[in-house]
């Protein structure tokens, strides 16, 4: 009898022992992913950076979601209304890519490579400087 009190008593500590370490092993869980997330939340992109990021990996479409909010936040940037442009030449948007080459344009005149781009957009719609 006494035997097996002793063994009952050490598989209810046996026991005891697992639940505690599922206890902390969910903790532990709890805590990761809280750091994961303060750690994102520090290393937040900005739009323009997100849009750079995935126009490398080729995401286009993607890039394309965050384009009005990244303009909100650099109205004045000649090059990246100029991809901006480009995502939407890729996205087989050429209007819209227009207007995005206007705006570089607009915004640092008289440069060639905004010029060519407006060209090949307008000759991708069929038109000409003088009727669009």
């Amino acid at each position: 009898m006494r035997s097996s009190a002793k063994e009952v008593y050490r598989v209810y500590k046996v026991r005891k022992v697992h639940n505690v370490y599922k206890v902390l092993k969910l903790i532990t869980c709890v805590l990761f992913l809280i750091l994961i997330r303060s750690v994102n939340c520090i290393f937040a992109q900005t739009p323009t950076e997100t849009i750079r990021n995935l126009v490398a990996v080729k995401n286009y479409t993607e890039a394309a979601k965050y384009i009005p909010a990244a303009i909100r936040d650099n109205p004045k940037d000649d090059r990246f209304m100029l991809l901006c442009g480009d995502i939407y030449t890729e996205l087989d948007k050429p209007d819209s890519a227009l207007i995005m080459y206007r705006k570089a344009d607009d915004i640092k005149g008289r440069q060639t490579l905004t010029w060519r781009k407006i060209g090949k957009t307008l000759s991708l719609m069929n038109k000409t400087p003088f009727n669009s």
